[in-house]
């Protein structure tokens, strides 16, 4: 019997997870909408896929894609399953006046809709819907997927019958519940952010955090700089610094003086403070970067989280747990991290190695 040759076409082919991969980490359905320049996916990571799709080769498949286009063709429901996306916001004109929901909203949208589902936005407000009242709507209206959508600490008690539904929740205080929830990696941020501003000439980075807010990111970034502080020299490690209620100028001071601090790492409400104890002529001598920039209406620099990637990841896991029938909470805890970006900017000048 004549032996069989292998042909070259059994090696392995690029696939779209090979190109998440090598990206950052990227899901196959964010690199899908990606090379498909669909704008639902921010620019800078349509712009980083597509470009890691080019270095590694990657070839769409023309035969999945027919039969794709085939399988689909006239196979448009008449309802499609509605996906509740649930924030503390009265109304959705309040919820888009937040950047962050907004794009959690409309990155899940997108991810939806290709999955033949919908994505509705409902309130969660003591005011005007509480959690009991909100169960009861959702089960008459056949919902069977949650995705809470960043809830705050102020929420109402969540109390609803969690049997009925699969739940996703996307960061925020009452993460722990939900069991499953869709992170940004602010651990991993925070570290890419101190070894950006190193390189742009910054020696004494310290980091700002205020009590009580953004609890549990502020505890991840802060993880990630002293991580990083640990790879520089002694001399080099600025211990953070909390902002308070009662917090004087002389103490704003006293640190920034101690540790000769040449830059800060804090949130945009933490900046505006340091700025009013310490003054604004000695802050302008001072590098900043953001912890998040997605509010900025300036050129801040800082970690820009994708948050259209978290409410897609989010919406995408929800419709797998409705497709296996997963409902409840479950016994133990699953997290999926979505990669965040470094921006440069104008708060962040160049000063030299």
């Amino acid at each position: 019997m004549t032996p069989r040759t292998k042909s070259a076409k059994t090696l392995h082919s690029v696939t779209m997870a090979d190109v998440g991969q090598q990206a950052g980490g990227y899901h196959h359905s964010t690199v899908s909408l990606a090379l498909r320049n669909h704008p639902g996916i921010s620019k800078a990571v349509r712009k980083l896929i597509q470009e890691t799709a080019k270095q590694l080769g990657y070839r769409r498949d023309p035969m999945l894609a027919a039969f794709n286009e085939y399988r689909t063709q006239g196979q448009v429901r008449k309802t499609r399953p509605v996906i509740a996306f649930i924030a503390n916001f009265p109304s959705l004109h309040g919820l888009e006046a937040s950047a962050a929901h907004r794009a959690m909203l409309k990155g899940g949208s997108v991810i939806a809709r290709m999955l033949h589902h919908r994505l509705e936005f409902f309130p969660l407000d003591e005011e005007v819907m509480t959690a009991r009242r909100l169960d009861v709507v959702l089960h008459a209206r056949g919902v069977e997927g949650l995705v809470f959508g960043g809830m705050n600490s102020s929420a109402s008690p969540l109390d609803f019958t969690w049997s009925r539904y699969s739940t996703i929740g996307i960061e925020g205080a009452g993460l722990d519940l939900f069991g499953h929830f869709v992170e940004a990696a602010f651990l991993e941020g925070a570290r890419t952010a101190i070894r950006r501003i190193t390189e742009l000439g910054y020696r004494r980075i310290g980091l700002v955090t205020i009590r009580g807010k953004e609890t549990k990111r502020s505890m991840l970034i802060q993880a990630g700089v002293l991580c990083e502080q640990t790879l520089l020299p002694a001399d080099r490690r600025v211990t953070p610094f909390e902002l308070t209620e009662t917090t004087s100028e002389s103490e704003v001071r006293q640190w920034l003086c101690r540790f000769k601090v040449d830059a800060v790492l804090t949130s945009q409400i933490a900046w505006r403070k340091l700025t009013v104890l310490a003054g604004r002529v000695r802050m302008q001598t001072l590098g900043w970067a953001c912890t998040d920039v997605v509010d900025s209406t300036h050129d801040v620099a800082g970690i820009e989280v994708d948050y259209e990637a978290l409410g897609a990841v989010a919406v995408e896991q929800a419709v797998m747990l409705m497709r296996v029938y997963k409902r409840g909470l479950p016994d133990e805890a699953s997290i999926t991290f979505v990669p965040i970006t470094w921006r440069d900017g104008s708060t962040l000048p160049f000063r030299g190695l």
